[in-house]
């Protein structure tokens, strides 16, 4: 046993000693030599993946599209990665491919040495075998340089890709970082894509972050106006997510605000065909509190702005609740209703629950605590139901005859001079309908 123990550690230690002995340590200087070795490099293992990749490779090399100068290039960052013993795949696949791209850019010159100098300097820095990184930037290389992707993939991740043939390869705090002055970001999964246009920012490809100043977002994939937009302060988001936030932003939205632009915040996220919050991005969330008048004729809101998709909310809080005021065309009041949220359509209709709310006729009034609303917009119709929690349960309140009455629902006409209580909408005003 000992024997035939002795023997396999002998041929183990010879294979090693022959593999050492035929490992690759340098590339030649001469074109020919260098191409003969990178071919026995990545096709030694019949692998289909790096056999493709040399191949793209060597046709653009024998096109002679790369100078003298970058040649030699070539060869210092071929040559510093197999002194880290960087393997075929994926570290000199990726290398390749990205150097079959390169000269796609608009100024490929600057671009490649740009690109080389921040590779030289991660290939300095790198201890200990830490090779991650580096293979993290030529693989975010390969695709930048073929798609305009800060971050792809084909396997229904989130895919973002900067819109620009303009940037930089910068080397940053030890860390590359890719620099645009100007271009749009467009995010895409599956059947869905969001823009940012007119924004700038750096990229940083090893931790997939980029951060971003300016740039507006429209509402258009939802049928908006493209007058409707948030403009976006300084933001920032990992390039693997769906869903960004940007604190500092200004919402435009001409029909509620006129020229006004509304301080906020603002986020917006893909979202798939099945996804239950299909539709309620982008959202934009105001930080002031905005007074509204142009809602519907005789309409007023008080309280802060809310936009999920196409969904206008207005809300408040318990302290300072969001307020609806209504008046008839002699600006009398009509009705009065505060809540935490409403939700609002301009000239559609107005509804919320949980609404203290009060229906006026000259000196009297209706009330009640917590109620459901609904009001029609055009056809001046408030619809008042009472919901399922305890305050909601309370009955309505007339002043006129000062007495509380129960009713699950009434409908008051505002151009009219009906109610209909605890029973559907009138079909006509008779006079057995007329209450108050």
């Amino acid at each position: 046993m000992a024997r035939i123990i002795t023997i396999v550690l002998s041929f183990l230690f010879l294979l090693t000693t022959i593999s050492n002995a035929q490992r690759l340590e340098r590339f030649s200087e001469d074109h020919a030599e260098f191409i003969r070795q990178l071919e026995e490099y990545m096709t030694s293992s019949k692998r289909e993946v790096l056999e493709e990749a040399y191949k793209e490779f060597a046709d653009v090399f024998a096109s002679g599209q790369f100078t003298e100068e970058e040649v030699q290039q070539i060869l210092k960052t071929g040559n510093a990665m197999l002194e880290l013993r960087m393997t075929a795949g994926p570290y000199f696949q990726n290398y390749l491919r990205a150097l079959t791209k390169v000269k796609n850019t608009k100024d490929p010159a600057r671009v490649f040495q740009e690109w080389h100098s921040v590779m030289d300097q991660m290939l300095a820095g790198i201890e200990n075998r830490r090779l991650r990184p580096f293979d993290d930037f030529l693989e975010f290389s390969s695709q930048f340089f073929e798609r305009r992707a800060l971050r792809y993939s084909d396997s229904g991740g989130t895919s973002w890709y900067a819109y620009t043939d303009d940037f930089t390869f910068k080397y940053e705090e030890e860390q590359p970082v890719v620099t645009f002055e100007g271009l749009d970001l467009m995010a895409q999964r599956r059947t869905d894509s969001i823009f940012i246009y007119q924004t700038s920012g750096t990229f940083e490809p090893v931790e997939r972050m980029w951060r971003g100043t300016g740039g507006r977002v429209t509402w258009e994939r939802h049928g908006l106006p493209k007058g409707v937009f948030a403009e976006l302060g300084d933001y920032e988001f990992e390039a693997i997510k769906s869903l960004y936030t940007v604190e500092d932003a200004k919402m435009h939205y001409p029909v509620y605000f006129g020229n006004k632009a509304v301080t906020g915040t603002f986020s917006d996220k893909l979202v798939s065909s099945s996804d239950a919050v299909e539709g309620s991005f982008p959202r934009f969330e105001s930080t002031e509190r905005l007074e509204v008048s142009n809602i519907g004729e005789g309409i007023a809101f008080e309280g802060y702005f809310r936009l999920h998709g196409t969904t206008v909310y207005g809300f408040g809080n318990k302290q300072q609740p969001a307020r609806i005021n209504i008046r008839d065309a002699n600006s009398t009041a009509s009705f009065r209703g505060a809540s935490e949220l409403f939700t609002i359509r301009r000239e559609d209709h107005i509804a919320g629950s949980g609404v203290e709310g009060v229906l006026y006729f000259g000196k009297d009034s209706i009330y009640h605590p917590s109620v459901d609303v609904r009001f029609e917009i055009k056809e001046r119709e408030m619809t008042l139901t009472r919901g399922e929690s305890a305050a909601d349960q309370n009955p309505f309140y007339s002043s006129l005859h000062g007495i509380n009455f129960y009713a699950n629902s009434m409908t008051a006409y505002l151009n009219g001079d009906s109610i209909a209580i605890g029973r559907g909408k009138l079909p006509y005003q008779r006079k057995e309908d007329v209450f108050f």
